[in-house]
């Protein structure tokens, strides 16, 4: 098959990246509220209070407030894929910035994805990457598909 018989998939219009944009961060900000919250919280606790708590008991809150998040993040970034994925896989290989439960949620994303269609794959190179009567098998001696 060639690249003009290969039906590429249509781009999303304007609106519709609008409205996936705002359907996943209806989905994350919760995450982030919840973040929010629980700093306020202790914030609020050791000025009104005075109390504060220890560093073990904050520790416990923080890794269960990281294990929340990482699984709603995770499902978001799978249901909706592309760039979405993209990022996660950037979280995932970022051991050093991110809390070890996003990174562990997020770690599948660099191979445990559908992969794309082949024939797509290679009509997508074809025609963004190959000059002018040039074709895939004279650019690339081998091209596993696996």
């Amino acid at each position: 098959a060639t690249a003009n018989e290969i039906a590429f998939p249509a781009p999303l219009s304007a609106p519709e990246k609008l409205q996936r944009a705002a359907a996943f961060w209806v989905r994350v900000l919760p995450v982030i509220g919840s973040y929010l919250s629980l700093y306020g919280g202790l914030q609020a606790r050791e000025r009104l209070l005075g109390e504060c708590l220890d560093e073990e008991a904050c520790e416990i809150l923080w890794e269960d407030e990281h294990s929340k998040g990482a699984v709603v993040v995770s499902k978001a970034i799978n249901d909706f894929k592309g760039f979405y994925v993209k990022v996660g896989q950037i979280i995932a290989s970022r051991q050093d910035l991110f809390p070890r439960q996003y990174t562990e949620a997020l770690s599948g994303l660099t191979d445990l994805l559908d992969p794309m269609d082949v024939e797509l794959v290679k009509a997508v190179v074809t025609q963004e990457l190959l000059k002018e009567g040039e074709t895939f098998d004279d650019v690339f001696a081998s091209f596993d598909v696996e």
